[in-house]
């Protein structure tokens, strides 16, 4: 449920789940906190474990929100008293956007990616060419995992014409503030390369 315009949108199995581990864990609090303040969204115990995805064009965030049994009804009884001019039904989703659109089917490239990504809290597909994290190729796929003390991340991106490999489950440092393990060195390696004057691609590699 997904226009193809969008250049990035994120699948979140649970709602609630996703807000909680943010909310817990002190990296992301005060971001999600405050962003969800803004947002055109129903009350957080409504959401429960319904399942969502949001995705992004330009500087405009819409959502799709699946909503199940006795909660459905509810959330139908929250959209009637507290009307919002970019909300409507469609059967058990409530779609809020700023303009009418129709979904279109994952690309191949997509599906070829996702295959083997580990289970996470949130599946994260960027099609366009942000500056978003992760530095890689695009369109690049994304699985997240949020806990109390850490995020971890898993992404791959198509490397031209090179099939993707399988991820990698790197051991991390203890202790560091960020952690990144590469099956192939990025792009970026080679601006640090010329900052630091050796050849840090060949080492990450």
């Amino acid at each position: 449920r997904v226009p193809a315009s969008a250049e990035l949108f994120a699948l979140i199995p649970s709602a609630s789940a996703l807000e909680k581990k943010l909310t817990t864990n002190p990296a992301t609090r005060d971001a999600v906190e405050s962003w969800l303040e803004r947002q055109p969204l129903p009350a957080r115990w409504l959401l429960g474990g319904a399942g969502a995805v949001l995705w992004r064009e330009g500087k405009e965030t819409s959502y799709a929100i699946r909503f199940v049994g006795v909660r459905a009804l509810v959330a139908r009884g929250w959209a009637a008293f507290t009307p919002h001019h970019r909300a409507r039904w469609e059967g058990s989703l409530l779609v809020i956007e700023r303009e009418p659109s129709t979904g279109t089917p994952l690309s191949d490239d997509v599906v070829r990616l996702a295959s083997g990504l580990p289970s996470g809290d949130l599946f994260v597909v960027q099609r366009g060419p942000g500056r978003e994290y992760p530095p890689i190729e695009r369109p690049a796929v994304s699985s997240a995992t949020v806990t109390p003390g850490e995020i971890v991340l898993t992404s791959r991106a198509r490397a031209g014409d090179t099939p993707p490999g399988q991820p990698i489950r790197p051991r991390f440092a203890r202790g560091a503030m960020l952690s990144v393990a590469f099956v192939d060195p990025p792009r970026v390696l080679g601006d640090l390369s010329r900052l630091l004057g050796t050849n840090i691609g060949a080492l990450v590699e």
